[in-house]
């Protein structure tokens, strides 16, 4: 058996044997699984008008706490320290040695809005650092959940970039979105033509047992 982990909110494109993967629960595109920004496609569009190319809608800045592993913030601030000494100063600002945060300051989540231009700059940023935080960490024998190490350091990143570079931001709170299975659920029932007392049954029993531990 293959396992793949995948991180940073859609910024992928999955290959299996050279074919493009887009079945949609393994390919959901740049957004969380089960929430989004709550803001209307029309919003965004007067933002971008109001703001300019430039701006950056993103989640409410919060309080974040330390990182689980200071072993891998120690090799973030030094890969930071070497190849952008800039964002290594504004990093410091923001955040503390264990990778908490120095006040409400980290737009997490990895979510936003942002032009192609910038979204591209940004990118550049996130993945050479990332990249070379990976060749010096490698993989890491932990819990499944804290192998994700790149998508931690990454949320955090997010708001040293648009504070070192000073661009205009927009803040907006989360979308809790249903539950993916229960999404997945409801597109195969539509295709098999389920009734809905039936699909109804099939909800109740996986919202059981596959609750989010992201939900409020």
């Amino acid at each position: 058996k293959a396992r793949l982990y995948v991180t940073a909110r859609g910024i992928y494109e999955i290959y299996i044997n050279g074919e493009r993967v887009v079945v949609v629960y393994l390919n959901r595109g740049v957004t969380h699984y089960n929430k989004s920004l709550s803001v209307s496609h029309k919003k965004v569009s007067m933002l971008f008008s109001k703001y300019g190319d430039d701006l950056w809608i993103v989640h409410n800045p919060v309080s974040i706490t330390a990182h689980d592993y200071k072993e891998d913030i120690v090799v973030l601030e030094k890969v930071l320290s070497v190849r952008y000494s800039d964002y290594y100063a504004t990093w410091t600002r923001l955040y503390n040695c264990d990778g908490s945060s120095k006040g409400f300051v980290c737009s997490n989540a990895n979510m936003f809005y942002a032009r192609k231009e910038q979204f591209e700059k940004y990118c550049e940023f996130l993945f050479d650092v990332l990249f070379e935080i990976n060749s010096i960490i490698g993989d890491v024998d932990r819990e499944a959940y804290h192998k994700r190490y790149a998508a931690f350091l990454a949320e955090r990143l997010l708001s040293v970039y648009i504070e070192n570079n000073k661009l205009p931001v927009v803040y907006c709170n989360i979308r809790y979105d249903e539950n993916i299975l229960i999404h997945n659920l409801r597109i195969m029932s539509n295709k098999l033509n389920l009734n809905k007392k039936l699909f109804k049954h099939i909800r109740a029993f996986f919202s059981e047992k596959t609750k989010s531990s992201y939900l409020k």
